[in-house]
């Protein structure tokens, strides 16, 4: 899917690369370019731009690109999901990829979210942007997630929020976070998990 020099204006979520009851979503893209993509609703749902998302199966090797552009949620729910590369919600997740350039985000940027499942070796690349809320290489709620990457450079201001490499409910190791960049942020984890079973994050 292919954005350019467009406003989408809508109630919950917006944009999806692919979507799959129960097979698995592969290489799907959402490229976003000069655009405009927000949520005038006063509800607590945001504008998602997916790469892909798939109720039962897995979610690999999917992009989301947003360069030049502004993907805003209502100002009363800023830490909602915004922009998530792959999700799966029972299957796992896997070589996704969100890039922001020279944009503003508000809302939660995700590598890839995998509740039920493993999120490894998803990344998050910002550079020149604005963002505000968490953003999360890779996330499992009751799985792993494993060698995620998040890097934020250039000249923007990163506010608001936590920077997570990978977020586990059960093991987290070798997720790595890079940051150059100005702004107020709470936290900044290579690997987070809840059992507390995390090993080799920086």
């Amino acid at each position: 899917m292919i954005v350019t020099d467009s406003t989408v204006t809508h109630l919950g979520s917006v944009l999806y690369g692919a979507y799959s009851g129960r097979g698995d979503v592969t290489d799907n893209s959402v490229t976003v370019t000069g655009s405009d993509i927000k949520n005038t609703s006063s509800s607590q749902e945001s504008p998602s731009i997916t790469g892909a998302y798939s109720q039962a199966g897995n979610a690999n090797s999917n992009t989301v690109s947003i360069s030049a552009s502004t993907v805003n949620v209502n100002a009363t729910s800023n830490n909602i999901e915004s922009v998530i590369g792959g999700f799966s919600d029972e299957g796992n997740a896997s070589e996704n990829t969100v890039t922001i350039a020279d944009s503003t985000v508000t809302g939660n940027v995700t590598g890839c979210q995998a509740p039920n499942g493993f999120a490894d070796n998803n990344a998050v690349v910002v550079t020149d942007s604005t963002a505000y809320g968490d953003i999360y290489g890779g996330q499992s709620n009751f799985g792993q997630a494993n060698g995620n990457q998040v890097t934020v450079t250039g000249d923007q201001d990163v506010n608001l929020g936590n920077i997570w490499g990978g977020w586990s409910g059960e093991l987290a190791s070798n997720n790595t976070v890079t940051l150059d960049a100005s702004g107020k942020i709470k936290n900044v984890v290579g690997g987070n998990v809840l059992s507390n079973r995390s090993m080799c994050n920086k």
